[in-house]
């Protein structure tokens, strides 16, 4: 009978009736009832002169050079210096070996006090292939339907209510000294293949985390996480675009073929439910950010940077703090934001304040460093540049749509109760501010360009101020000089081609009128019969003072000394005088 055949804890007798007992991977053998002699499993230590308290790096390493697996027993073991290990053997630690001396720790064997289950290191694992120093291969082959959740490792910690320690159920530690850019070391790393080769897999998963609370209760006192992940290092990470990483989310090709993936990361409900739960933030970026929250950087066009287009979402889609802004250029020169000092919506390029809205009062701000005080609705204070033919602070140039009215600007307000406008001036063209060495060749405070496009009127300016006391159509309290290159109409329309000034109706004049050529008068009007006040000329505030034209005596009644010239008379009949302000006229001598 084999000495490996024996239960543990029993009892037998060898072929000459000597008695072995077996006490777990130990055995005691005893002669003539005399000697006992210990027989140990083959790789233990104590076989090759091990003997706990006292240091066994010789033992250690006459053990590896005999067994592939060098077994430690449950007792105080000291190696301390590095044993000689040859590839491929394991060394196993059976629960409640403990471990002192340097030589242990660089095996990788636990020198804590508290390590008191299963450790087997692997110190010179074979160099080529896919290794593992343990190796477990599961192959199902149920198909009867879902009958439950199998495992090939199942690892199952019990933490109870008086437990103080932490209880972590696997953990996976890789510590690197590999050359910079050798290898890819990872602590824990899980493979999900699915499907073979032109055969589609079932839902398949590298790795799947789960946080489950099972109390029932609402507002837990202690945190649940699903996942955590740790990057914990010293300094700047400055090379390149930089080399540390909190989570690495990656796509590539499966087999021979580019791979579009929809989702680099989805956060939601359990199986989409929103019956299952939901999130207060579906992402949470708190503290620990140098240069930006989020950054985006990509070779290829992407249709849209943020898309909340399938959002069914009651509140902002954007919320920012008041002075944080919005920038659109790597060095942050122009931005948008909202300005607690101006209580405005405002925008930058640079230094350079170039568009303000105040989000109390409504004005629009526009140009550079226009001052926040401003009360005016609209203000333009732009730096024009370059040589450009035509540079305007503002330019209107629409689409129209309106058939019965379309304009470029509309200024209409409304004043509030009780309050006194003093000027109130709907366009208002101020003087241009000259620097050193600025010139102005011509100034022009409100230019209208010729209009060829009204079918039936082009007009420069219109005026529909109704008649009234203090009413105006036209009002130039200036003293500059007025100049029109064109005829002037009044009282009419219709232009006769010839005269400048062209009145229908009186004229009135509180100072004499002057001519350096022939003053016509009434050239529309026939020499009529016998005289009329409306054919002559009027003079003083005297009625009918004046001189008159007719042919014929005179009949009609004028002032006294009114002069009347007589077209068709002889002599002695060609000039008269009115005497007594009435009818009667008195003609003189001559001629």
């Amino acid at each position: 009978m084999k000495i490996s055949q024996f239960p543990s804890g029993g009892t037998a007798q060898g072929s000459d009736l000597v008695p072995i007992v077996r006490a777990g991977n130990d055995y005691t053998l005893t002669v003539n009832n005399l000697l006992t002699t210990a027989i140990y499993q083959p790789g233990d230590v104590r076989n090759y002169g091990a003997v706990q308290g006292v240091d066994c790096t010789t033992a250690v390493t006459a053990a590896a050079a005999a067994n592939f697996n060098v077994i430690f027993p449950t007792g105080a073991w000291v190696i301390t210096s590095l044993p000689t290990i040859p590839t491929g053997v394991n060394i196993t630690a059976e629960p409640g070996a403990t471990f002192s001396g340097a030589g242990a720790g660089l095996l990788g064997l636990s020198t804590s006090a508290s390590i008191v289950s299963n450790q087997i290191s692997d110190y010179a694992p074979p160099v080529a292939g896919e290794l593992a120093t343990l190796n477990i291969f599961r192959n199902p082959h149920y198909t009867g339907g879902p009958a439950g959740v199998n495992a090939g490792l199942r690892v199952q910690t019990n933490v109870g209510a008086n437990v103080t320690n932490f209880e972590w159920a696997i953990l996976g530690i890789v510590n690197n000294s590999a050359a910079v850019g050798a290898g890819q070391n990872v602590g824990v790393y899980g493979q999900g293949n699915k499907g073979t080769a032109g055969v589609r897999g079932g839902p398949t998963w590298g790795g799947a985390f789960e946080a489950h609370d099972r109390s029932g209760l609402a507002d837990p006192t202690d945190g649940l996480v699903g996942l955590e992940v740790d990057c914990f290092a010293d300094g700047t990470d400055n090379t390149g675009t930089g080399r540390r990483l909190g989570l690495d989310v990656v796509v590539g090709t499966g087999v021979s073929s580019k791979c579009f993936a929809r989702y680099g990361i989805r956060v939601g409900p359990f199986n989409n439910d929103n019956t299952q739960g939901e999130f207060a933030h579906g992402l949470y970026l708190q503290n620990g950010f140098t240069t930006a929250l989020i950054k985006y950087v990509s070779v290829n066009a992407t249709p849209a940077g943020i898309d909340f287009s399938g959002g069914n979402i009651s509140g902002p889609y954007m919320r920012m703090a008041q002075n944080q802004y919005i920038s659109f250029d790597a060095s942050d020169n122009t931005r948008l934001r909202w300005d607690t000092a101006g209580l405005a919506l405002s925008g930058n390029a640079g230094a350079n304040l170039i568009a303000r809205i105040n989000t109390d009062t409504g004005i629009l701000n526009l140009g550079v460093n226009v001052p926040y005080g401003s009360s005016d609705a609209i203000i333009t204070q732009t730096q024009l540049t370059g040589a450009a033919t035509l540079n305007y602070s503002h330019r209107a140039q629409d689409t129209q749509r309106g058939t019965a009215v379309s304009g470029g600007l509309f200024c209409n307000h409304t004043i509030l109760t009780n309050i006194t406008v003093a000027n109130y001036r709907g366009v208002e063209v101020g003087t241009p501010t000259l620097q050193a060495g600025a010139l102005i060749t011509n100034c022009v405070g409100l230019y209208v360009n010729d209009l060829t496009s009204g079918g039936t009127l082009n007009v420069g300016i219109q005026l529909q101020i109704s008649s009234g006391t203090g009413k105006w159509n036209l009002y130039g309290p200036g003293t500059a000089i007025n100049h029109l290159q064109g005829s002037l109409l009044i009282g009419s329309q219709t232009d006769n081609g010839v005269d400048k000034l062209q009145v229908t109706g009186s004229v009135l004049s509180t100072t004499s009128v002057k001519s350096n050529a022939i003053m016509s008068s009434a050239l529309t009007v026939g020499v009529p019969a016998n005289g009329s006040t409306a054919c002559g000329i009027l003079v003083s505030n005297v009625a009918n003072m004046g001189l008159f034209f007719g042919s014929g005596a005179p009949t009609f009644s004028a002032a006294q000394g009114a002069i009347y010239s007589n077209v068709s008379g002889g002599v002695g009949a060609r000039l008269y005088v009115n005497t007594n302000g009435a009818t009667t006229w008195a003609a003189a001598a001559s001629p």
